[in-house]
């Protein structure tokens, strides 16, 4: 015979809900927030392409990149095809020791090899045009300082030192003909032509005739290697005559 099941045994369990619904026993766990981590500057960068909260200023890299790619064409644009396109010209005129403009000679081999390392390395015309200036005002320099050293020289030699060189340069060309030229070229002391007058006149057994000092100088003014052709000139003068 079925008997009916007794309330205690259809009862729920004790630790289940009224409803059905079993309650989870788990806790829930709200994940945190990381905190922001700040920009770390790349190694180099300058001041004015960083921002100590935003990181790299984009826009200022992008705006000097493109300034340096401007500027890079037009300096590429003044790069001629070859050695030859290089205009041998300054920008402003150099002058020479006599107030005439510098030319320069695109068949010297110095001239040739200074241009062919300038067009290896891609510099344009205006950088070949600054360093052809710097070369010709730096041999105008030493030629100048030549001239003065040579000046000094024939100071020396007192009021009457161009005659002095004049008569040299006569007795030498009357004596030596074929080496006249060559040692007055290095004729650039005074001791020189002090020591040119006492062995000419040991050989010639005379004394130099010097020209008498001329109130109308004709050499004023003349230095260095220009003193030295007026000398010539003049004696070159005098024997046609």
């Amino acid at each position: 015979m079925l008997q009916s099941p007794t309330p205690e045994a259809t009862a729920a369990p004790a630790d289940t809900p009224a409803d059905g619904v079993v309650a989870s026993t788990e806790t829930i766990v709200t994940p945190a927030v990381a905190a922001p981590v700040a920009p770390v500057r790349p190694e180099g960068l300058a001041d004015d392409f960083w921002d100590a909260t935003a990181g790299v200023k984009t826009d200022a890299v992008l705006a000097k990149l493109t300034e340096y790619q401007t500027a890079e064409a037009a300096r590429a644009g003044q790069v001629p095809a070859d050695v030859t396109g290089y205009k041998l010209e300054t920008v402003e005129p150099i002058l020479d020791l006599a107030g005439n403009p510098v030319s320069f000679n695109a068949d010297d081999p110095l001239a040739r090899g200074a241009l062919e390392v300038l067009h290896k390395h891609g510099v344009g015309q205006a950088a070949a045009s600054d360093l052809l200036a710097a070369y010709a005002s730096s041999v105008i320099a030493e030629a100048k300082a030549t001239n003065d050293a040579i000046a000094a020289e024939m100071a020396k030699l007192g009021a009457n030192g161009p005659a002095r060189v004049a008569a040299v340069q006569s007795a030498l060309t009357a004596h030596a003909p074929a080496q006249a030229e060559a040692i007055m070229a290095g004729l650039s002391t005074a001791d020189a032509v002090a020591g040119l007058e006492t062995l000419i006149s040991k050989l010639t057994g005379a004394g130099i005739a010097a020209a008498p000092i001329s109130k109308a100088d004709p050499f004023e003014g003349l230095t260095g290697a220009a003193l030295i052709e007026a000398h010539r000139s003049a004696q070159a003068a005098g024997r046609a005559a």
